[in-house]
C-alpha cells in the first residue's frame, strides 16, 4: 500500500515533547500498520480487554507498539478504564512518547469521541493530535464502527490535523476535538 503523511507530523519525530495520537476506532487496523518501526517502538496504544481488543492487541505489539488494556465502564461493570487512564498518565510522563487512543471506541457510537481523550491532555498537560485516513480503494465491514479494510495497491493518505491544548475537560472541549478529527477524517 502507498502512504501519504500530509499536516502536523512533526509530533512524530519530537525527542522532547509527548503527545496524544487519535483517530476513530474504524481506522484503527490501517493505522496500525502505517508507521514506521522507529515511530512503533515509542507509541503505547489503549486497547479494550475484550476479544476484539485482544486482537488488535496483538496486531500492534507484533509492531513494536506497548499496549494499555482498558476501556470505559459500561452499565456499572468495570472494564479497567480508570488503572488504563493511570498507566497512560505515566506513559506521558516520559519524553518521546505517543500515546495512542481511539475516542468512540470500543463500542461507539461511531465519531462521537468520549470525554476520556480531552481529559486524559488536561490531566497530563500534554496535546492531542487528531488523525485522519483515507484510501483510494477500500471496503467496510458490516460491525459497529464499519472497520475500514484498505485493499492491496491502494493508496492511504494519513492527515495529522492541528494539535489541540486543552486546560478543562467539557463538553464544549470535547465537541471541539471531535469536529477536528471529522475534519482531518473529512467526515463534515
Amino acid at each position: 500500500m502507498r502512504r501519504e503523511f500530509i499536516g502536523q507530523v512533526a509530533c512524530l519525530d519530537d525527542d522532547d515533547e509527548s503527545y496524544i495520537i487519535a483517530f476513530w476506532h474504524n481506522q484503527v487496523l490501517a493505522l496500525s500498520y502505517v508507521f514506521e518501526r522507529r515511530v512503533c517502538d515509542k507509541s503505547t496504544g489503549m486497547t479494550s480487554k475484550s476479544r476484539d481488543g485482544q486482537m488488535i492487541s496483538d496486531i500492534m505489539m507484533s509492531r513494536g507498539f506497548s499496549v494499555i488494556r482498558g476501556s470505559a465502564q459500561k452499565k456499572k461493570k468495570d472494564k479497567g478504564g480508570a488503572i488504563a487512564f493511570i498507566k497512560s498518565l505515566k506513559v506521558l510522563r516520559e519524553a518521546n512518547k505517543l500515546m495512542c487512543i481511539v475516542p468512540d471506541g470500543p463500542r461507539g457510537p461511531r465519531y462521537e469521541a468520549q470525554p476520556g481523550a480531552v481529559m486524559l491532555s488536561v490531566k497530563s498537560k500534554k496535546k492531542l493530535v487528531p488523525i485522519g485516513a483515507r484510501y483510494s480503494a477500500c471496503f467496510k465491514l458490516p460491525t459497529w464502527d464499519k472497520l475500514y479494510i484498505p485493499l492491496p495497491f491502494s493508496k492511504m493518505t494519513v492527515e495529522f490535523g492541528e494539535i489541540l491544548e486543552f486546560s478543562e475537560n467539557s463538553d464544549q472541549a470535547n465537541e471541539d476535538f471531535s469536529q477536528a478529527l471529522n475534519a482531518v477524517s473529512q467526515l463534515q
